[in-house]
């Protein structure tokens, strides 16, 4: 089975009609007769491979290497700066990286969420909380 692109409008055969053109039809009347855009019709007639090629990157690009990731890693754990302070810090280091792949990259490294590295706080040091003050149910319509 042939996978088409999600918006194709056209299937293989007419693809190989439109090549081989036995009609002799201009490009405009293939697009009339096929409903489809000039610029489809004149694809197919230069393309040799009937299939749709493949969309997007071909290998997603990576931004940094994996030296300057673990020496990224390795400063978030040590001093547990925010994503923009740290930021701050690696491009001072020279390392050219935009915020979000140094975020990629701290969530790749599972470094994103700084909660599982600090230290829980003293359980005096955390605010006491009171129970709500109780009132009696009256009825006083």
């Amino acid at each position: 089975m042939i996978a088409y692109h999600p918006t194709a409008k056209t299937t293989f055969n007419i693809r190989k009609e439109i090549k081989e053109n036995k009609e002799n039809l201009t490009l405009r009347q293939q697009t009339k007769k096929y409903n489809i855009n000039l610029s489809t019709v004149f694809k197919w007639r230069h393309r040799e491979d009937f299939k749709d090629k493949k969309h997007g990157a071909i290998k997603p690009a990576k931004s940094i290497s994996d030296l300057e990731e673990h020496i990224i890693c390795e400063i978030r754990k040590t001093t547990l700066l925010p994503l923009d302070d740290l930021l701050d810090v690696v491009k001072g280091l020279g390392i050219k990286i935009t915020r979000s792949s140094l975020a990629r990259a701290l969530q790749r490294n599972d470094l994103s969420n700084l909660s599982k590295y600090i230290k829980s706080l003293n359980e005096e040091d955390k605010p006491s909380h009171s129970k709500f003050k109780e009132w009696e149910i009256t009825n006083s319509y």
